[in-house]
């Protein structure tokens, strides 16, 4: 939420959040346990609740600076006058330093940005409450905000949903048609479906054949398709071999409809076109699917 501008003789507290003065750009948020009020003199005071801790605070602009030397200046403080003890401190970008006089303790501190915006406060207390000072100073200019607070982020876009591919169901299909071709979508939805086969002869001369193929077809949840194919024969005949091998790679879209009254899967190329296509059927086993009466390995995606 943006800053709250101070309203003169109102009192604030923690659950106001950051506050700062109307067209300022420093704002402050008054800790948990005291209040503040913004006097005729531009000052906010803000008090512990007990009243046993008082602070003074400033807002400064380029065109309101802090005085030369302010921090180290004594002040009078109920008819005491306070003086620095030890040198000035600087810790998260704030200066503070210790002053003293008759019973009390005081502090006085400032923080500011590189363009002179910032605030200046004088924090005082009686010397039997002196140790809670440091926290609340801390508290205070670890708490301070420069520059316009920026709005809280718009949440994070949904991630869209993949698009998931949705069987062909011819016009004016039936309820167990339907049925079929969702279920069979649903079951290869994300699966890598695999077959492998290979022969082999020989004969009496030494000579021979040999053969080998497989065939890995990634359906991914999307509605695209990864289809690698490979294979390998080797003739050989009077001791000489001749191999052949080929691999190939095709991708594009798929789909389970309906060919000739039977559920198919098909594979369509980028235009839009039917390229290959297998009869497909519910059954064949755990981690089997049918396509053309042959049952192929039928796996998960792994990611």
């Amino acid at each position: 939420m943006p800053p709250t501008n101070i309203a003169p003789g109102k009192t604030y507290t923690h659950r106001h959040g950051l506050l700062r003065v109307a067209g300022g750009v420093v704002a402050v948020r008054v800790p948990d346990g005291y209040n503040g009020c913004l006097n005729k003199e531009s000052i906010f005071k803000i008090r512990s609740d007990d009243r046993r801790i008082s602070c003074f605070l400033r807002f400064h602009d380029a065109a309101t600076p802090l005085e030369r030397g302010w921090i180290s200046k004594p002040f009078p403080l109920e008819g005491q006058q306070m003086f620095a003890v030890g040198p000035a401190k600087t810790k998260n970008g704030a200066h503070s330093r210790r002053f003293e006089g008759g019973p009390y303790v005081a502090y006085k501190a400032e923080k500011r940005d590189a363009s002179g915006n910032g605030i200046s406060c004088s924090i005082a207390a009686s010397s039997e409450h002196a140790a809670t000072l440091p926290t609340f100073m801390r508290d205070l200019l670890d708490g301070a905000s420069f520059g316009d607070v920026p709005a809280a982020p718009a949440p994070a876009p949904a991630k869209p949903k993949p698009s998931r591919p949705e069987p062909v169901i011819p016009p004016g299909a039936g309820p167990s048609t339907r049925l079929l071709l969702t279920t069979l979508t649903e079951n290869l939805t994300g699966k890598m479906l695999r077959r492998e086969e290979s022969q082999r002869d020989s004969d009496y001369s030494g000579g021979g054949f040999y053969y080998e193929s497989r065939k890995t077809l990634f359906l991914f949840a999307d509605g695209t398709f990864r289809y690698e194919q490979h294979s390998s024969s080797r003739v050989s005949s009077g001791g000489l071999s001749q191999p052949v091998q080929r691999d190939t790679t095709d991708h594009g879209t798929w789909k389970v409809g309906m060919v000739d009254g039977k559920p198919i899967l098909g594979l369509l190329d980028k235009s839009g076109e039917l390229v290959e296509w297998w009869r497909a059927a519910l059954g064949g086993g755990r981690h089997r699917q049918l396509l053309d009466d042959t049952p192929w390995d039928c796996l998960p995606i792994k990611d």
